[in-house]
């Protein structure tokens, strides 16, 4: 099992570390990993000096040149987090995605729900206390009441948005196709895309995007997923112009300009441009 944590972990950073600091990493994460066992004091400090590794600078090859680079803090607690997630001791899972939000990984807890390891503790009362503690404090941050009134609303449509969306397909593995049950389910998240829609086009018209400024790094694509998931492509022609002024101006990754676009144009029965779309659930 401590062998797959390091796999885990290694994978998760994308690249390959010299032999001999894998060979330090696997002792560590032995140590860590028996200490989840037991102790959480003992765990904490072991915790800890996984942290001071992981924030060490390794010589990394990248494309056969070598590159200084800096393993993210949080990295290797996030991947203790899915190792546990992935044999269901979700104690131990929950310890260390608070360690990965401690050390950097912070409001970036809002996607957790994308994390396909972290099926089991998507929902759960531990995870959504998490993220309204994330959420309440990075609305305090904003300057104003209208800021923090347009921001709650973005991030209250995306996670509707996102907990219907994977509530269906995991039900689509539980429930029979087109039963009342799974039609039911459909039918809700077709009416929030619809209400999203609405809510949406009222804060693009009077606001404007609200981007990288207004939301921070980790949400600023929050307001673009609730567009991509317009069911009017018309809609989505009519803000295109806006989603790409904001990828201009650095408001938004311009990665996701290449997936609207790619959208707008399978909606119109022609071939995408980028490739971003592998499937579109309607």
């Amino acid at each position: 099992m401590n062998k797959l944590a390091i796999v885990v972990v290694l994978c998760s950073v994308c690249m390959v570390i010299e032999a001999q600091s894998a060979k330090e990493y696997f002792s560590l994460s032995n140590e860590v990993s028996q200490a989840a066992e037991g102790d959480n004091e003992l765990l904490l400090q072991q915790s800890r000096q996984l942290l001071d590794w992981s924030t060490r600078k390794y010589e990394v090859k990248r494309g056969g040149k070598d590159t200084l680079l800096s393993v993210t803090p949080y990295t290797a607690l996030i991947g203790h987090a899915i190792y546990y997630a992935r044999i269901d001791k979700l104690d131990s899972t929950f310890f260390y995605l608070q360690q990965a939000i401690d050390h950097g990984m912070d409001d970036k807890l809002v996607f957790v729900d994308n994390y396909k390891d972290f099926h089991q503790i998507y929902n759960t009362p531990q995870t959504i206390k998490m993220k309204r503690k994330m959420n309440k404090r990075f609305l305090s941050s904003l300057a104003t009441s209208n800021e923090r009134k347009i921001a709650k609303q973005v991030i209250d449509m995306f996670e509707l948005d996102q907990y219907t969306r994977t509530y269906y397909e995991y039900s689509k593995h539980v429930l029979k196709a087109d039963s009342v049950e799974l039609n039911s389910i459909k039918s809700r998240w077709e009416t929030i895309d619809r209400r999203n829609q609405t809510a949406m086009m009222d804060i693009l018209d009077n606001y404007g995007y609200p981007g990288k400024s207004l939301m921070g790094d980790s949400r600023a694509e929050c307001a673009f997923f609730i567009i991509q998931h317009f069911k009017d492509v018309e809609q989505q022609q009519k803000y295109y112009p806006m989603l790409k002024q904001a990828a201009e101006q650095g408001e938004l990754d311009p990665f996701m300009l290449m997936m609207i676009e790619d959208r707008i144009n399978i909606k119109e029965g022609n071939v995408q441009k980028h490739g971003t779309q592998t499937f579109i659930i309607e």
